[in-house]
């Protein structure tokens, strides 16, 4: 029938025009989409979920608002999901993606060396700050990030002027020293007793146990130029009563000789 003269021509709105399927696709894929991205910039995987969700709301929103109407609620697609066979069909697949990821992922971490790094990272995390374990002692002082406490020069220090006071025929050798008292604050000249447990190293880089020497030392340390200290006075006793129970308590021993063991690999790490 013809349109009578003087009607208005009919404007087809864009909510006719675009289809279920293509809204469908936008709100399937957004998710996906806006996690990767969103997890590409570095966001804590928590903000990616709940960014990449917020997405999604906004374009069913935004197809609510332009066609009245939500796909999922469509004749089509409440047939399809209501199918007897659409759990089983979801499941197959489902399966097999499942399937082709994992083979993926084996093959990555035979054959690709950058997923070490992820793997490590796990490692280092719980080991490290979660579940300490048999490797923390190992694994955690190569990797983690070394802190300087305000004690460091000092003890170094102290650490320097045992080797040179003890075992002054060494060439090569390492102390451990540790406090009678609390450490002192760093100041610029300083009072200090501790104890001191010293070995020295052959040429071969083993520790000679046998011919370790420990000694309670007082000294005054000053400050040098360069933050460290200088021994000012030093007084040793290899021999008296106080020595001779830190020498036969042989946990604190075994302790300092674990440390010093620690020291030593990690030096001889970096002349390799």
């Amino acid at each position: 029938m013809p349109a009578k003269r003087g009607a208005k021509p009919q404007i087809q709105l864009v909510s006719d025009r675009t289809s279920d399927t293509v809204w469908a696709a936008i709100t399937i894929l957004s998710l996906p989409i806006a996690a990767m991205a969103f997890s590409a910039m570095d966001f804590h995987p928590i903000a990616v979920f709940l960014l990449a969700a917020c997405i999604t709301f906004v374009i069913v929103v935004v197809e609510t608002i332009v066609r009245g109407k939500i796909w999922i609620f469509q004749e089509r697609f409440k047939d399809t999901f209501g199918h007897p066979d659409t759990p089983f069909r979801i499941l197959i697949v489902a399966g097999g993606v499942l399937l082709i990821l994992q083979t993926f992922l084996i093959v990555q971490i035979f054959t690709n060396p950058n997923i070490d790094h992820l793997m490590l990272n796990v490692i280092l995390r719980k080991q490290c700050e979660r579940y300490p374990g048999g490797l923390t002692s190992k694994i955690c002082p190569m990797f983690m990030p070394v802190s300087v406490t305000r004690s460091y020069a000092l003890r170094y220090s102290l650490e320097a002027e045992a080797l040179r006071h003890i075992i002054p025929t060494a060439t090569l050798g390492s102390c451990a020293v540790v406090p009678l008292k609390e450490w002192p604050k760093p100041e610029p000249s300083i009072s200090v007793d501790f104890f001191a447990y010293c070995v020295p190293w052959s040429e071969s880089g083993n520790q000679d146990l046998a011919n370790a020497k420990a000694a309670v030392v007082q000294a005054v340390m000053d400050t040098k130029a360069d933050g460290f200290y200088a021994a000012r006075t030093w007084s040793q006793d290899d021999n008296g009563q106080t020595c001779n129970s830190w020498i036969q308590n042989k946990y604190l021993i075994r302790t300092l000789e674990r440390e010093l063991t620690q020291r030593k690999e990690a030096l001889l790490r970096a002349y390799q």
